[in-house]
């Protein structure tokens, strides 16, 4: 079913976008993105860049968005379970 055809297509993917990191990493990994206090780190993340992915981005203060939307506004938009 649906399922099988998501497990599928993410079999397909998850290994190029493994590789990228993997090169990203290898070619840049010791570049320095910024400066980071301990309190920054143990406040949460608050103020730094804090992960990267394509499809996701962690603000510092209103926290994690997917494809540019807050975990609030998908609920509003996805089905209930």
């Amino acid at each position: 079913p649906e399922d099988d055809e998501l497990k599928s297509l993410l079999r397909e993917a998850i290994p190029a976008q493994q590789e990228r990191l993997k090169k990203l990493k290898k070619e840049l990994g010791k570049e320095k993105l910024g400066n980071v206090t301990v309190e920054m780190a143990i406040g949460g993340m608050r103020g730094i860049p804090g992960l990267l992915w394509e499809t996701s981005l962690l603000d510092e203060v209103e926290g994690i968005r997917f494809r540019g939307k807050s975990i609030p506004e998908l609920q509003k938009e996805l089905p209930s379970a």
